[in-house]
């Protein structure tokens, strides 16, 4: 039998690798196994899940349910048991950990339920703070950049303001900002209007869907049904697995296109006994923790 010539192979499988690299977040049959004095507690259970660019996505489940550890493995927060998570391109399972902290500040902005400004600091300073980490441009292209996006989130008049003397949703378009700094494809907010009245939630909100808009993928953990129903697609938790839906926006149909030629799994999955390990409390100080580090 006559074999397959380089062009062959390559047109057979450039479609596959099209699809996979249409894919920003790309996580495959991952199992998180966390180990106590009182046993082995699984928090994600082989769970799959697929994110193009642009994608606005809710997950949503009860404490406990595994959603900040998703969001941990999405980060390189911690490392899966088993499975794979490629996040723009990098394969997190096997980066190696001095690599990590780099990675994350340029390929991933954290939004906090309670903000997590350093008080000490000024908002602007704040805004500075991860373009300083990185180490990205001269002193004053920093204050140009963070000025700038203090002004795309209405905050440039509160800008040599120290955090605490700024209210809450000021607090949270500043952290939003810092989360933009070093413009990251990927927004991740942990409950970012858990902690805001109503009026300031909703503004909130209408950033994300902005940023959505301009080709930024924003996972976002809620617990706000009506907010969450307005985002392109609802990830649901249930005992450290996904049931998930159907792109609910015209705009993502063709994300869902792009998932169905990368072979992703839409069938939902049954629960499984999960604990309460991965508390979202938790899982934002860890956060905080190693965004600090890095």
């Amino acid at each position: 039998m006559a074999r397959a010539t380089t062009e062959e192979r390559a047109e057979s499988t450039a479609p596959a690798d099209r699809a996979r690299d249409s894919l920003l977040i790309n996580i495959s049959d991952v199992v998180k196994d966390y180990v106590t004095d009182a046993g082995t507690f699984r928090a994600l259970d082989r769970v799959s899940l697929q994110v193009a660019p642009g994608e606005f996505i809710a997950v949503v489940g009860k404490s406990g349910s595994g959603k900040s550890t998703l969001l941990n493995m999405i980060t390189a927060i911690d490392r899966p048991t088993a499975g794979d998570v490629w996040v723009a391109g990098t394969n997190l399972s096997r980066l190696p950990e001095r690599q990590t902290a780099s990675w994350r500040g340029t390929t991933i902005g954290v939004v906090f339920q309670f903000f997590q400004l350093l008080p000490t600091l000024t908002v602007l300073e704040n805004v500075m703070l991860p373009m300083d980490f990185a180490h990205r441009g001269s002193t004053r292209a920093r204050r140009d950049r963070a000025l700038a996006l203090l002004a795309e989130v209405d905050m440039v008049d509160q800008a040599n303001k120290l955090p605490l003397s700024t209210s809450g949703g000021q607090q949270q378009r500043a952290a939003i900002a810092r989360a933009l700094a070093n413009d990251p494809p990927i927004l991740v907010a942990d409950e970012p209007t858990g902690n805001l009245d109503t009026a300031t939630a909703t503004a909130v909100f209408q950033l994300f869907e902005r940023l959505a808009a301009a080709n930024k993928t924003v996972l976002m953990v809620t617990h706000d049904a009506e907010l969450a129903s307005r985002t392109h697609r609802t990830v649901h938790m249930v005992d450290g697995r996904i049931v998930d839906g159907p792109p609910r926006h015209a705009g993502a149909v063709a994300t869902a296109g792009a998932l169905a030629a990368a072979g992703a799994d839409s069938t939902p999955a049954a629960p499984s006994a999960h604990p309460t390990a991965a508390h979202p409390s938790h899982a934002t100080q860890r956060l905080s923790e190693n965004l600090r580090d890095g």
